[in-house]
This record gives C-alpha cells, sequence and structure tokens, in this order.
C-alpha cells in the first residue's frame, strides 16, 4: 500500500471532512484538483480520474495531496493529543528566556512547578533537561539546593534507563515472537523473555506509567499466544492500571494506551475462558472509546465489537454475537481490514450449521496461505484452513477437503511438532481419519481412537479455540449440533470423552 493510502486509511469520516475544508481555504487556483482526487478515494474512483488527467499528472497530484495530508494529520495530531507537551515545551521555553535577562526568581518558579508537571505526565526527558537546566544556574542566588537536584536527577536518570530497558526487552522479544509466529522458527520465548527481563533489570518495581504498562501487557499476552499457557498468567498490572486510572496522566494524550491496555486485558480473560470478566473490561474499555467526544480511532471500535462477539458466542448469546459482526460488516471497512472478523463469522456459521453462507464467506479470501503467513501468523492461518476443511467435510466435499488437509499437514509439518502445538496435530490426523471412511465417526473404534490420540487436558487449562474444534469433532460422534455441544463443552472440569 502506498503512503497516501496509509495517510487515507487512518482518517476518521470527521477528519475526512474537515481535511476537504483544510484543502480548499489553502487552494487559491481553482484548477489545483486535489479535492476531486481525495473524493475520488472516498469513493474508490481513482481510476477514472487517472485516465482522465494522464499517468504524470496523476502521479504529481498524488504526491502534493500526500504532502498535504501530512500537514493536516500533523496539526490535527498536535491539536488534539499534543496539547499537553505543546503548554510544557512552552513554559520551558518562557523560562529560559526569562534566565537569559536575569529573571531568575520567576525562571525558577516556573522551572520547579514545570518540573514536577513533567515528572507526573511521565515526559521523562523534559524533566531531565529542567534539571539540567537548573544545575546550571544552580550558583546563582535563590536558586534550588543543588544536593537535592543531583538526586532528583539521578533518579529521572535512572528512570529513563528503566524505560529504555524496557523499550529494548518490548523490541527484543517482539522480533522473537515474529520470528515463531510468522517464520516458523524455534524459539523458546519463555526462556528469552526471562533472560531479557534479568538483563535488562527489568522488575515489577518499574515505575509504570501508560506507555509502559501497555507494553508489559502486550509481552504477557504473546507470552500466553506462545505458549498456549493463557491460564498461567498473572495479570498482577490490573492493580498498577488502577493506580493510573482518574489521574493526572489519565488523559487524552494517554488514551490510545489506556485502551490498548484494557483490550489485552479482556482478551487474556477471553482466552482464560472467563467470559464475565472479561465482559467487564471490555465494558471499561467502551468507556475509555467514549472519552473526549469518542475520538477513539476506528481500530478500537472493530477490536472491542470482535472480542465483544467472541464472548457473547461463547456464554450462549449468538444472536448477540452475530449482531456485533454484522455491524462491524456494514460500515465502509475494507476486506483486509476485517479478515479476522471474517474468519470468526465463518466459525459462528458452522457452529449453527449455515454451511453455503460459511462457504461465501470464505469465498472472500482472496489472498493465498503464504501470504496470511505474513500478515496474520502460522497460528492464524491453521485456523482458517482447518475452518475450511471442516466446512468442506460437512458439505461432504471430501476429496477437497482431503486435498487441503494433506497439503496442511505437509507444508506445516515442522511447526506443529514443536512443543506447545503437538495438540493440534492429533486432532487433524482425527480429520483425517473421517476423511478416510465418514462412516467411522461414531463407532467404538473411533471413539476408543480419539481418547488414545489426545492428550486431556482440565477445561481451565486448555485452549477456547481448540475447544471449538473438539465441539465440532464431539458433535460428529454423537450425531449431535455444534454450538449447543460448544457450550456443553464450557461447563466441563475436564475435556475427557469427547
Amino acid at each position: 500500500m502506498s503512503a497516501l493510502n496509509d495517510l487515507f486509511s487512518i482518517l476518521s469520516q470527521e477528519e475526512q471532512a474537515q481535511f476537504v475544508r483544510y484543502l480548499n481555504t489553502r487552494n487559491r487556483r481553482s484548477d489545483v484538483r486535489n479535492v476531486e482526487l481525495f473524493e475520488a478515494m472516498l469513493n474508490e474512483k481513482e481510476d477514472r480520474l487517472k485516465s482522465k488527467i494522464g499517468s504524470n499528472a496523476y502521479n504529481v497530484l498524488r504526491n502534493r495531496l500526500k504532502h498535504r495530508m501530512i500537514d493536516f494529520i500533523a496539526q490535527s495530531t498536535m491539536q488534539k493529543e499534543g496539547s499537553t507537551e505543546n503548554e510544557l515545551s512552552k513554559i520551558f521555553i518562557t523560562a529560559k528566556r526569562l534566565l537569559k535577562r536575569e529573571k531568575t526568581e520567576s525562571a525558577f518558579k516556573l522551572l520547579l512547578k514545570l518540573e514536577k508537571d513533567a515528572r507526573y505526565f511521565e515526559n521523562y526527558t523534559l524533566e531531565g533537561e529542567i534539571q539540567q537546566l537548573l544545575i546550571e544556574y544552580a550558583h546563582i542566588s535563590g536558586a534550588p539546593n543543588l544536593e537535592e537536584l543531583n538526586q532528583r536527577s539521578t533518579k529521572n536518570y535512572q528512570l529513563q534507563r528503566a524505560h529504555t530497558n524496557l523499550n529494548l526487552a518490548y523490541a527484543r522479544i517482539r522480533m522473537a515472537y515474529q520470528a515463531v509466529e510468522y517464520q516458523g522458527e524455534h524459539v523458546d520465548l519463555a526462556k528469552l523473555l526471562n533472560t531479557t527481563f534479568a538483563e535488562f533489570a527489568i522488575s515489577d518495581e518499574i515505575a509504570y506509567g501508560f506507555s509502559s504498562l501497555h507494553q508489559l501487557v502486550q509481552l504477557t499476552d504473546i507470552y500466553g499466544a506462545y505458549s498456549n499457557s493463557y491460564h498461567e498468567i498473572n495479570l498482577f498490572f490490573i492493580d498498577k492500571l488502577r493506580d493510573l486510572q482518574g489521574g493526572k496522566s489519565d488523559n487524552e494524550q494517554n488514551l490510545h494506551y489506556h485502551i490498548e491496555i484494557l483490550y489485552v486485558i479482556a482478551h487474556i480473560y477471553f482466552r482464560k475462558k472467563d467470559f464475565e470478566t472479561s465482559s467487564r473490561f471490555l465494558a471499561q474499555m467502551k468507556e475509555q472509546m467514549d472519552r473526549f467526544s469518542g475520538k477513539s480511532p476506528a481500530q478500537h471500535e472493530l477490536k472491542w465489537r470482535m472480542l465483544s462477539a467472541l464472548n457473547s458466542n461463547h456464554i450462549g448469546n449468538a444472536i448477540e454475537a452475530r449482531s456485533h459482526i454484522d455491524f462491524i460488516l456494514d460500515q465502509k471497512i475494507s476486506l483486509d481490514e476485517t479478515i479476522q472478523i471474517r474468519l470468526t463469522l465463518a466459525m459462528l456459521q458452522i457452529q449453527q450449521g449455515e454451511l453455503r453462507e460459511c462457504q461465501r464467506t470464505l469465498s472472500r479470501f482472496a489472498h493465498t496461505d503464504t501470504w496470511y503467513e505474513k500478515n496474520l501468523g502460522i497460528e492464524w492461518t491453521l485456523h482458517k484452513l482447518t475452518i475450511e476443511i471442516l466446512l468442506h467435510i460437512d458439505l461432504e466435499n471430501y476429496d477437497y477437503a482431503e486435498s487441503r488437509l494433506k497439503s496442511l499437514l505437509r507444508k506445516y509439518k515442522n511447526y506443529l511438532n514443536k512443543e506447545g502445538k503437538d495438540q493440534a496435530r492429533p486432532f487433524l490426523r482425527l480429520v483425517q481419519t473421517i476423511l478416510r471412511d465418514p462412516s467411522t465417526v461414531g463407532s467404538d473404534k473411533f471413539h476408543e481412537q480419539v481418547e488414545s490420540s489426545i492428550h486431556w487436558k482440565k477445561i481451565e487449562e486448555e485452549d477456547v479455540f481448540r475447544i471449538n474444534f473438539y465441539a465440532w469433532l464431539k458433535a460428529k460422534m454423537n450425531g449431535a449440533e455444534v454450538y449447543p455441544t460448544l457450550l456443553n463443552l464450557l461447563d466441563k472440569t475436564e475435556l475427557t470423552n469427547v
């Protein structure tokens, strides 16, 4: 995707209208055509404009519009999100000018107040600059105590170092996770997480703000996803979030982090199968999304509705789940942006026996498996392929389903043999047995094969998405409907005798 299209995609509907007004106020000639290009992008008619004005003129026009859009987004973002930083910077500039003009008493008062504000808003870089300036003028009468300044400066350095270390740890672990999830490399992520935190001296005692807490929550979710051990996750950071909520830093500038933290916590509880608690955190997420005149980006709405749909579906409210999905699909959103919600829809359609509808949903997945691996990960791609195979078994397209299954087992053999991923392979082998002779699925022999093939876990330890696949298998074995079977499995304490 081009830079212009990326910029275009992050504009809300309100910002789109504002951008048109912004262009019109700056256009000094009537033949500029930037508004015409922008409206063509809105209506997906760029090709028509390109053929009308020619490729060269069109490319020049796109480049000019890109720079206009960069200016607009920068100004708009500064007005919405950077107001606190702007105000702090203005005061700092004013204080420096007062010092140069030897108005030291007023300058020191401003700087000492500003130092506290910078620390409160987690602007440790500015806090350090203020302290260095105060130290520079510490010899002047009326200046703050030098020893106290030195102590605060040392603490500020430690804070900056701690947050730099957290950033380094976050980057290293995210890169390792991507190597595992997107390239299929073998990395002991749990060991890497522990050694990285030890290397960078990161502990629970770090002075968490919204930004650093967001990174920690993301890393915790990564560990749960990689190890399939969400049941082991300690959500100690919820108390740290509560300490921040309602404070001075709980502002528009940190709104994105606040919303994302609540979303990840809700997601972790969903993966723990604590759907009630997950829904409570989603309610908090929605409250934050509605703050500041609902200026939260559309991506938050997408995440909120998808997780709300999953929670609703797993507590027996399939109608509400579908209403969340339908709401998203009714919006003017590109196919690529709705890929994950469409896969969720396909899963729900299989559970409800809506096989033709599910086939139509999956037919809109136009990319190759390699593309999905690169952009959404191997695990997600395996889920998609498995849903597709189960659908075609239900449709009795056995040859096609068997061909897809053989391809899956061959291509992802190494990945499926990894520790933590080995539960998927026995399930797929059982599916292969059904494909070879569909009539055996209800037999005692097949039941025995199921019991001997799968290492059953306690319900709280089992992955929620794997339970969805087990529900399909059990429904096949018992000649029952999938969705009631799923709800029945979720009520069990152990997944034995599937």
